[in-house]
């Protein structure tokens, strides 16, 4: 049986480079979380535990559209490429504001990209640096913020109880 988590004990790190995009702060605040803003290797979001540091084990790179990421991957592709690698073997997740593979499949963004190239990108980044990508609406990314935090804590704790 896993313990509580205290959400006071959470500090979520928000990096300096990140647009302040206040509703993740604010619903983050309000579930008890701490806030701190420091400049992070890579990602935008990662956390502290306890006084504990996970920054370099957590990251989330959050992006507002899928014309973000495709940016990201044309024009930025080999400095994005270069945050991915320095993320490797830490747990790291993409969420990607009110886009899904259906609109990507459908060419439904508004960028140079074509569809096979954005979803061989897409793929090959979660293959190649193991990256998890979420889509959700913009609505609903502070909730999946704070739960791949919470949660990520959450399994943490287990499998240390179960290591004991």
């Amino acid at each position: 049986m896993t313990k509580k988590i205290d959400n006071s004990d959470i500090t979520l790190l928000i990096d300096t480079r990140e647009q302040q995009f206040h509703s993740i702060e604010k619903y983050c605040i309000e579930k008890g979380m701490n806030i701190e803003h420091k400049k992070l290797d890579f990602g935008d979001y990662s956390f502290k535990y306890q006084g504990i540091d996970f920054s370099s084990k957590f990251s989330i790179e959050r992006k507002n559209s899928l014309e973000e990421i495709s940016s990201n991957l044309t024009a930025n592709r080999e400095r994005f490429k270069r945050e991915f690698a320095r993320a490797k073997g830490s747990n790291f997740h993409i969420v990607i504001e009110n886009g899904s593979y259906d609109k990507v499949i459908n060419s439904n963004y508004n960028t140079g990209l074509n569809n096979k190239a954005f979803l061989a990108s897409l793929i090959s980044l979660q293959i190649e640096f193991d990256v998890k990508i979420h889509f959700i609406s913009k609505k609903y990314s502070p909730i999946m913020v704070f739960a791949l935090v919470h949660y990520f804590i959450r399994n943490e704790l287990k499998q240390s109880i179960t290591s004991e």
